[in-house]
């Protein structure tokens, strides 16, 4: 789900009762997926609105959404349902936007004159094909990996390492993190795509998935 200027999902909002909503809440914490997703369908236009007051440009708003679903479903243990669940939601959001805010502001975005030209070269590479850096440009590959890293938040720098770098899976990110293995999927997805669209703005092209893969294969088999 996307958010539109309107602040609304794409898709037609899910009408829970309170007594559905609180059902949702105890089986997330049981581990339910699919409660999971009733509640992110549910929330989706009300978070959306908070995101749309507080948070200027779409990017944003789309990485923050999905932060602050993450810590939502993270703290949900922590709901014993004293205040309602909208308000407890709504705390999460604000603090949540006020912290990309300043995060923002404070952010060194990575330009192509950041590189050297080892790095360009292999930046110049994704773009013209898929396939993982040649021997002589992997341990640029590396340090332009190490350089990605660095804009992503710690979190996000964390997942893709395990993941994509070292290969664990999503259960194992799970049991060393002690986030869900449904939250640890989406940050790994979202911290991916964090990844290309930083990339995209140093090729100023599209950036295939596959040139992505090929960047993180070729870092593998430096370290292997």
């Amino acid at each position: 789900m996307k958010i539109d200027e309107k602040g609304t999902n794409q898709k037609t909002q899910l009408s829970l009762t309170n007594e559905e909503v609180s059902r949702h809440i105890e089986l997330v914490k049981e581990g339910n997926e699919e409660s999971v997703c009733a509640l992110m369908e549910f929330l989706y236009p009300f978070v959306a609105k908070i995101l749309n007051a507080r948070l200027r440009y779409r990017e944003s708003k789309e990485d923050v959404s999905q932060e602050i679903f993450i810590r939502v479903f993270s703290k949900i243990h922590q709901y014993a349902g004293k205040v309602p669940f909208h308000h407890w939601v709504s705390r999460i959001a604000v603090n949540t936007c006020t912290t990309a805010y300043h995060r923002s502001k404070s952010n060194r975005e990575l330009r192509i004159a950041d590189l050297s030209e080892e790095e360009a070269r292999v930046v110049e590479g994704i773009k013209a094909t898929a396939d993982e850096p040649g021997p002589a440009d992997q341990l640029a590959a590396r340090e332009l990996v190490d350089k990605l890293l660095e804009s992503l938040k710690p979190d996000d720098q964390l997942v893709i390492r395990l993941v994509y770098l070292n290969g664990y899976s999503h259960q194992q990110v799970s049991d060393l993190t002690g986030w869900s293995v449904s939250l640890a999927k989406v940050r790994a997805f979202r911290a991916r795509q964090r990844l290309r669209r930083t990339l995209e703005k140093l090729t100023a092209d599209p950036v295939p998935e596959l040139g992505l893969a090929g960047l993180f294969q070729g870092v593998v088999a430096k370290t292997a």
